[in-house]
């Protein structure tokens, strides 16, 4: 079913009846702007935004400093910083620093590198924190002496050298005819 219509302009339009349905409640619809709506709209939005934003960003705290040899000053390249709670960490650039961000919170560090004495701190978290640690060497035993006895005799090994019977030749594939020495030598194993 089709209703035939003029527009504004004199054109014919024509209308099924789904159209027409549309255009029957579209002109009866109060087209208002509600304003207390859109308010509360707006504010839940704003609400759940600000909530959203402050579940997902915690306050970051940077603790960084130095790690160093206690006897010497001299600084440790590649030490190791390590959170144990959180299991995050860092290692110690070419001049022994280190810079590690973490949540405003208490935190376990363990501070270690390898021949010297790991060392532990907690701390708790509240500014930007500096910490320059120094690290202790273990004791390591000063000398070693290692004595052996010889019961057998070292035999001289010549490289380079391989010997071969006539049988060993005679059993190994005849090429083109005729025993040939250079090309039995040839496919020996580890000879090219």
């Amino acid at each position: 079913m089709q209703i035939e219509g003029k527009d504004f302009n004199g054109r014919m339009l024509f209308y099924s009846a789904r159209d027409i349905y549309l255009l029957d409640f579209l002109r009866y619809q109060d087209y208002r702007f509600d304003q207390s709506a859109f308010m509360k709209v707006l504010f839940s939005f704003l609400v759940l935004t600000c909530t959203a934003i402050t579940a997902f960003t915690q306050t970051m705290r940077t603790i960084s400093g130095d790690i160093q040899d206690a006897e010497t000053g001299e600084k440790l390249i590649g030490a190791t910083v390590y959170e144990t709670r959180l299991q995050k960490g860092t290692g110690t650039n070419v001049y022994g620093f280190f810079s590690l961000s973490l949540a405003a919170d208490t935190v376990e560090l363990s501070f270690s590198y390898v021949g010297y004495q790991p060392q532990k701190f907690r701390l708790v978290l509240t500014e930007d924190t500096r910490l320059d640690v120094s690290l202790s060497p273990i004791t390591m035993i000063s000398e070693a002496v290692i004595e052996s006895q010889s019961d057998s005799k070292v035999e001289e090994s010549q490289m380079s050298a391989i010997t071969l019977d006539m049988t060993k030749v005679a059993s190994l594939p005849v090429l083109l005819g005729e025993r040939d020495v250079l090309k039995t030598l040839q496919l020996l194993p580890g000879v090219q």
